[in-house]
């Protein structure tokens, strides 16, 4: 190995060989070649170090193509930020894919290709050349579907038709998530369906995931025994007895947790009763395996079938790869969008037009929707309500531009009888939530179960006809509304953002030919970009919502007549504590005596309940730890007015004793003395 290679990068080639189950002896025979990030760069890749694989004709010469296999990650900058995988392999552009033959056998290729030996045909070049080493001639596919060009319409390269297949039998040995994964299922059973036109016996070997990972021909070799590989190859059930079940796996995949079936297309869920009776019912095929044919149904067998496509559970890990752990199905579809530095002009105009000069609630706006974009599946415990009075003005533009950036398998835009209904399934596999249009009439009821879908890390999922099962909740929620009360919001909260977009709306070319234009086409990925380079200083998932002029507003308007009266009690007593104009300097006050005082008349329909229920919201404290005081009136539980330092260290009977002193200086004051 020259020695002009960092050690570093010597190493790393080193034990990805040896992960492989290669030594650099067999590398050298192999033709790899180590080269730097500039060497890479220099021959049209990416700038990152990598060792060139050179591919062999059946004769064992090197043809013109070759594949990289980088050392290091691909993904620079902001790309670290999504859901995009590092970039393995590549070729030269615009080349087409060949099929590789590792030179490591004792005869050539040409005379192994017209020989009645087994034929194994794997995914990647060093997963055919471990096999081959180990004395199963392998041939390398650089992806599940280079064994055709489906673009020139070709449906096996003319070289592998070179070979003599008249009752050959050829194993399918992809990696162990094969079985979950459609296109690769698609795959298989297509390069099986040329394979019998040809006469062959074609195989589709199922690996195991070890230790619960991603495993590979290469990795099942150096961890297992010869012996059990053979047993492996052994047990594998000829695809002609069961090309229709293979077929399946294409479409569906049973879920152990909860039982049902998941179907790929549109990720519709179905009892196994709901597949097996109805929805695929119709479906049948003549089984051979049995001592004579018989006709069945796909469906049931399927279920039987030990080769079915399985997964323990589905969950929803945004950024996260397809299968996880070799058992769990990912239902994250992805983002729509990379990243890309453009022009956000659009955007800049129509928050400077709803923040006007509030700078740190447009910061805290935007870290908000910049956070779940940066920690893909991060759950916010704040919800942003964005109000205006006047129509047009953009507040539900900002909410579709969001929904844009997620994409429609990863938003929805709901309605206040989805809050109503009392059904959460709309949550389900989603990152973003539009509330439009929400009105000004909402229950404190709704809005504390509101707080619960904002803050709820998990969301059990009940569809009707289907196990109940539970699911992370990755949702994070951008309200609209016309009105002022849209939220029964209260002193406490922490959990609503409120803004109000005050003014005109901006002129009406700008939505219609600057905006909507800009948000509906690719150049929302400048948008992406602009989000995955906030800077999030200071920005807590978990912290309260800031506190805005319009939430005081909303608190203000949500409060009913009572509730306004007690939290100017508690913030400004003067103005409330009065008789015939003269303010009441009491601190020690029994509920009814509050409750005489806010309805002298007793007119309304609060009672002493209501009375008490608003003051221990609003945080007022009882005297005496909540305990009686003896007054002459006996045993009774006083509430503090005021500030309550004073009064803490003091007795029952103490307090009973300055309560009975103000209601006497209090008796000269005929409306309020009974």
């Amino acid at each position: 190995m020259p020695e002009r290679f960092p050690p570093s990068l010597r190493e790393k080639y080193i034990q990805k060989l040896k992960s492989s189950g290669l030594s650099l002896k067999e590398a050298k025979k192999l033709g790899c070649q180590l080269l730097t990030a500039e060497q890479t760069h220099k021959l049209g890749h990416k700038k990152v170090p990598c060792f060139k694989l050179p591919y062999f004709d059946l004769n064992g010469k090197q043809t013109k193509f070759y594949r990289i296999r980088y050392l290091e990650g691909t993904r620079k900058g902001l790309m670290k930020q999504t859901d995009a995988k590092d970039q393995r392999y590549d070729q030269p552009a615009k080349t087409t894919t060949e099929i590789y033959f590792p030179p490591l056998m004792k005869m050539l290729w040409a005379e192994y290709a017209k020989a009645e030996a087994p034929l194994i045909i794997t995914e990647g070049e060093l997963k055919a050349a471990c096999a081959t080493k180990n004395g199963y001639p392998a041939i390398g596919l650089g992806g599940v579907w280079c064994f055709c060009s489906r673009k020139n319409g070709i449906p096996l390269l003319p070289v592998l038709s070179t070979f003599e297949y008249t009752g050959r039998k050829v194993y399918i040995i992809f990696d162990s998530d094969a079985a979950t994964n459609p296109q690769v299922a698609a795959a298989e059973n297509a390069l099986c369906q040329e394979l019998l036109k040809l006469k062959a016996e074609p195989f589709i070997v199922r690996l195991p995931a070890l230790g619960g990972q991603k495993t590979g021909l290469d990795d099942y070799l150096v961890q297992k025994s010869d012996g059990e590989f053979r047993a492996l190859l052994e047990e594998a059930e000829p695809f002609k007895l069961s090309a229709e079940l293979h077929r399946l796996n294409e479409e569906v995949i049973y879920i152990e947790n909860p039982s049902l079936i998941l179907r790929y297309a549109d990720n519709y869920k179905m009892s196994v009763a709901t597949f097996k009776n109805e929805v695929y019912a119709d479906r049948t095929f003549i089984d051979f395996r049995g001592e004579r044919p018989k006709t069945v149904k796909t469906a049931e067998e399927w279920i039987r079938w030990p080769g079915r496509a399985k997964a323990n559970k589905f969950v929803y890990e945004p950024g996260q790869p397809k299968l996880i752990e070799g058992k769990f199905i990912n239902m994250w579809q992805g983002l729509p969008y990379e990243p890309k530095k453009g022009d956000i002009t659009p955007w800049n105009t129509l928050m400077e037009y709803v923040f006007k000069e509030d700078k740190a609630a447009r910061k805290w706006f935007e870290q908000w929707c910049a956070y779940p974009l940066q920690n893909l599946g991060a759950k916010l415990f704040t919800a942003v309500v964005m109000w205006s009075v006047k129509t047009g003005t953009g507040k539900t533009l900002i909410g579709h531009t969001l929904q844009r950036l997620y994409g429609r398998d990863n938003s929805i835009l709901i309605r206040k009888r989805d809050l109503t209904s009392g059904n959460n399934s709309f949550a389900e596999n989603k990152q973003f939530a539009l509330g439009e249009e929400i009105t000004g009439d909402e229950r404190r009821s709704l809005v504390d179960d509101l707080k619960t879908l904002i803050t709820n890390e998990e969301l059990r999922i009940n569809i009707k006809y289907v196990p109940e099962y539970t699911i992370r909740s990755c949702i994070n929620y951008y309200f609209t509304s016309n009105n002022p009360d849209a939220f029964f919001l209260d002193e406490a909260d922490r959990r609503f953002f409120v803004q109000e977009i005050v003014g005109d709306p901006l002129e009406k070319s700008f939505y219609t030919q600057e905006f909507d234009p800009w948000y509906k086409s690719d150049d929302i990925a400048a948008l992406l970009y602009y989000f995955m380079n906030i800077d999030l200083s200071g920005f807590d998932p978990r912290d309260h919502a800031p506190m805005t002029r319009a939430k005081e507003e909303m608190i203000e308007h949500s409060r009913s007549v009572l509730s306004n009266w007690v939290h100017k009690l508690r913030t400004n007593p003067s103005s409330v504590l009065r008789v015939n104009d003269k303010e009441i300097t009491a601190k020690l006050w029994t509920t009814e005596d509050l409750l005489t005082i806010f309805d002298p008349e007793g007119k309304s329909r609060v009672g002493v309940r209501g009375m008490s229920v608003e003051l221990k919201r609003n945080g007022f404290e009882k005297a005496n730890g909540g305990m009686g005081c003896r007054t002459t009136k006996g045993q009774t539980r006083l509430w503090i007015v005021g500030d309550s330092r004073p009064l803490r260290g003091l007795t029952g009977g103490e307090l009973g004793k300055l309560y009975d002193e103000e209601r006497k200086a209090m008796t000269k004051e005929p409306k309020y003395a009974k």
